[in-house]
């Protein structure tokens, strides 16, 4: 191994280097070793020399480790030469590592940027709903509150319409006992009260009220009327209005009170007799029976006469009768009690 070193170390280009650094070394390490032996030998007057030659040994062991160790420097310096277009090469990957880094910092920065002003423009967009919304509430409190002040106001509006309409209904019964009170009195008296009658009427007609006053012969109609009774007519046709007892009213399309009138019946037709049963004829005296030839004519006549009588219709219901169309504004001549 020692002969391959020795080779190895002849074909080196820095033989020459560990040779003359081997020696300097040996020189030096001997020149060292010498003095120390042989110090004591010396006079006082030679010690400044043994002390030169004793540095001057340290000095060339020093400049023979530096002769041995320059080879592997130097040896390092070129391998890094020999290396350098590898290295250029790492160094441009490096380099092109950061700056996709850098772009990549870049492109990351710009979606920051961007996502911050998504955020600042939704941030902007929640601070005027949340405005919208306060506004939206402060005005549902000021909408409750005037819904429930509109309220009250139609709850006494209405109670102020019901206090009216009972009003126009008392003065129209009023009117409605002087008609009847008058009906033995002057036509004069009578078209007086015709004429504040129709002039009532044509003013409190664009509100909505209207006086429904029955009339002879009128169909009955259950939601407007109301029957006090029956009565036969020979004139009036059944479920008709034979007269009115008092007026009806109405306000706004309800009917506030209803017309009352009596109506008029359909008259029971009393049922034929039965006929007579047949008896069995009495033998006569000889023994022979008599004919019932009477009695069969007798009981064929009835029959005829019970086929040609008319069977009594059902009397009409008043409530399947449609409701005739009022005119507020008139004001026809009132029906008196009877």
């Amino acid at each position: 191994m020692s002969t391959a070193k020795s080779s190895a170390n002849e074909s080196s280009p820095y033989f020459v280097f560990y040779l003359v650094g081997s020696l300097l070394a040996i020189a030096s390490a001997t020149g060292i070793t010498l003095m120390l032996m042989f110090a004591n030998e010396f006079n006082d007057s030679k010690t400044i020399h043994v002390v030169i030659g004793l540095i001057g040994a340290m000095l060339l062991l020093v400049v023979a480790v530096v002769i041995l160790v320059y080879p592997t420097y130097l040896e390092k310096q070129i391998v890094a030469l020999t290396d350098f277009p590898s290295a250029i090469k790492e160094v441009q990957k490096q380099m092109n590592d950061l700056e996709a880094v850098r772009r990549e910092h870049f492109k990351q920065r710009q979606v920051l940027e961007s996502t911050e002003k998504v955020l600042q423009a939704a941030h902007e967009e929640l601070v005027k709903f949340f405005e919208a919304m306060q506004k939206v509430l402060i005005d549902r409190k000021q909408i409750d509150e005037e819904r429930t002040q509109a309220r009250q106001k139609a709850s006494e509006f209405q109670k102020q319409m019901d206090a009216w309409v009972e009003a126009v209904v008392a003065f129209l019964k009023v009117l409605e006992r002087n008609f009847d009170a008058q009906s033995g009195t002057t036509p004069e008296h009578r078209k007086a009260l015709e004429y504040v009658l129709n002039t009532f009427l044509r003013t409190i007609s664009p509100l909505g009220f209207s006086v429904i006053r029955p009339e002879a012969d009128q169909d009955f109609v259950g939601t407007i009327h109301h029957a006090d009774g029956e009565e036969l007519s020979p004139t009036i046709k059944p479920g008709h209005v034979i007269r009115g007892v008092s007026w009806g009213y109405s306000f706004n399309g309800r009917v506030v009170e209803r017309a009352h009138v009596i109506v008029a019946k359909q008259e029971k037709k009393p049922e034929p007799a039965p006929a007579p049963t047949p008896t069995p004829p009495e033998p006569s005296k000889d023994g022979k029976k008599d004919e019932p030839a009477q009695d069969q004519k007798k009981d064929e006549k009835p029959k005829e006469e019970r086929k040609d009588t008319p069977q009594p219709m059902p009397a009409a219901k008043p409530e399947d009768k449609k409701a005739p169309e009022t005119k507020p504004n008139s004001a026809p001549a009132p029906q008196g009690k009877k």
